[in-house]
């Protein structure tokens, strides 16, 4: 169906609903081959470039629609949700340019609802401190940004690019997937 809806769907809307069904447990050869089904069919190439692009490792449309900014703007395309830290993993980022040492961080209203808005923006300034005394730079975005304007939100992770050039060695970092020792000594998976 995904792939099916690929082919006449607006490209975004799409491109979340792939990676929705990834994020969700469907593997990415399951989308693969409705893809070679529907070969030849009228939007089976828009159905290919969403296929090609999906990232079962989004857990939203925000971070979906973030990453489809990067594409779009012919930008480097981040890593979603994986983690970063002094040496371990420690903090788990919605995008990183490894070879950049940028983080972006997609801000969703409905953390802002569901708990004490004062609490969550006062987590989310002494992380993103630790994070910039990790020697990653940070930049946030929001729903307005990456669903309506997404040449406004390319052009900003440009100018955040620009002002990180390629390092010689990229930052750290450890995917979502991957059990680690965390400081406790415990195994976190």
């Amino acid at each position: 169906m995904v792939v099916d809806l690929a082919r006449v769907a607006d490209r975004s809307a799409a491109l979340v609903l792939a990676d929705a069904v990834l994020h969700r447990g469907t593997v990415m050869t399951s989308l693969r081959r409705a893809l070679n089904q529907l070969c030849g069919w009228p939007g089976s190439e828009a159905a290919a470039w969403v296929v090609d692009r999906a990232d079962g490792r989004s857990e939203s449309a925000l971070e979906t629609l973030g990453r489809l900014a990067c594409i779009d703007g012919c930008l480097p395309v981040p890593l979603s949700n994986v983690w970063v830290g002094p040496g371990y993993p420690l903090y788990r980022v919605d995008h990183l340019g490894p070879w950049h040492w940028v983080v972006a961080e997609g801000g969703g209203a409905l953390k802002y609802r569901t708990r004490d808005p004062a609490q969550v923006i006062a987590a989310e300034k002494e992380r993103q401190w630790q994070i910039r005394r990790l020697g990653l730079d940070v930049t946030r975005y929001g729903w307005q940004l990456a669903a309506h304007r997404r040449d406004e939100l390319a052009a900003r992770f440009r100018a955040v690019l620009a002002d990180n050039p390629v390092r010689s060695t990229p930052v750290p970092w450890w995917p979502i997937d991957s059990p680690f020792i965390a400081q406790d000594g415990q195994i976190v998976a």
